[in-house]
């Protein structure tokens, strides 16, 4: 097993094992991890290629092209990144989610290369880039996001940044159907 990534969603504890080429599921009993399951019926090999992933209801995968795939339960959910400044990404290495609904809040990319964090709507489109007042983002290596508080941790070799962004955006016209994946 080569985990990438983990989440914890719906009192399941969900790993990403890019070796594999699938995400493993493990319900919570209790302070025990119950018998794990795959969320593919066979190994995926765009995952082999991924680098973390979010869950939602759907679950989103970062690839290392800066690509991201959305799936729902267990199918492919088109997904194009649009709207995007001019720039491009350049070495993209994490991502985060707002709110627990497939159709309302945002999600975040983080382009270690250009040191900025990139945010979404969950359909894809661009919203804003949240930077460091002096490029504190670039080499950065990881970030993860408080649902609660709104606030957004960046981890760099040297420090952490936390900073608040703006709340969850509102549902988008085009949603993925709420459910349990």
């Amino acid at each position: 097993m080569q985990v990438r990534a983990g989440e914890l969603y719906n009192n399941t504890v969900y790993l990403l094992d890019t070796g594999a080429g699938q995400i493993w599921r493990y319900p919570l009993a209790g302070d025990r991890l119950g018998s794990g399951n795959s969320y593919f019926r066979s190994a995926y090999n765009p995952l082999k290629e991924s680098l973390d992933f979010a869950i939602d209801g759907a679950i989103y995968v970062l690839q290392r092209n800066g690509a991201i795939l959305k799936y729902f339960s267990r199918q492919p959910v088109q997904f194009t990144v649009t709207g995007l400044p001019d720039q491009q990404w350049t070495r993209v290495v994490a991502l985060a989610l707002s709110g627990d609904d497939p159709n309302r809040g945002s999600l975040f990319v983080l382009d270690a290369g250009s040191g900025s964090v990139i945010e979404l709507t969950k359909a894809g489109r661009f919203i804003r880039q949240y930077r460091g007042m002096q490029d504190e983002f670039v080499g950065a290596e990881d970030m993860s996001l408080d649902r609660i508080s709104n606030t957004l941790y960046v981890v760099t070799r040297n420090r952490l940044y936390s900073f608040t962004v703006q709340p969850p955006a509102s549902p988008q016209p085009q949603g993925t159907p709420t459910a349990q994946p």
